[in-house]
């Protein structure tokens, strides 16, 4: 079963066994736009039977929440799909000489931006924290001349 809030059948107006695309009772669409603090969290199935007689039970569920489309926005959809790997740019801080600035699609939550002097080493954090700044999250660190390879890596 999926929810979507371009559905045509209710949830409300569907019967067990629930199988296809129904429209939720609470639009989710209330998320569109939002990402870290705004999202992040615990979340819970809340199921409740609220018809007379039948019983029933819940054999597994999980969530997965991602754009089924790119829509305009002044933003990025990178990654393009779930599981896929965001984009990282690397550019030349325009104001010194001596910084380097990271750049990846806010989409991506939970990735870090790690470093190495080995590229197939897993790498440690890079800082400072990553600030979002036109829809990137966007990191600017020094280039202190040591050779190292920066990937986005999700813990």
């Amino acid at each position: 079963m999926l929810f979507n809030d371009n559905a045509l059948t209710p949830i409300t107006a569907a019967a067990a066994p629930y199988r296809g695309t129904f429209r939720p009772e609470q639009p989710l669409s209330v998320y569109r736009g939002k990402f870290g603090g705004d999202v992040n969290g615990t979340w819970h199935l809340r199921i409740t039977d609220d018809t007379a007689g039948g019983l029933g039970t819940l054999h597994c569920w999980s969530i997965i929440i991602f754009p089924t489309a790119c829509q305009s926005a002044g933003g990025e959809c990178d990654p393009p799909c779930p599981g896929c790997q965001p984009t990282l740019e690397i550019a030349p801080d325009p104001s010194s000489d001596s910084r380097v600035v990271f750049k990846w699609p806010t989409s991506a939550v939970g990735y870090n931006l790690v470093a190495s002097n080995i590229l197939q080493s897993v790498g440690t954090p890079v800082g400072p924290p990553p600030v979002v700044i036109n829809s990137k999250f966007t990191v600017t660190n020094t280039a202190d001349g040591a050779a190292r390879f920066y990937r986005l890596r999700k813990p």
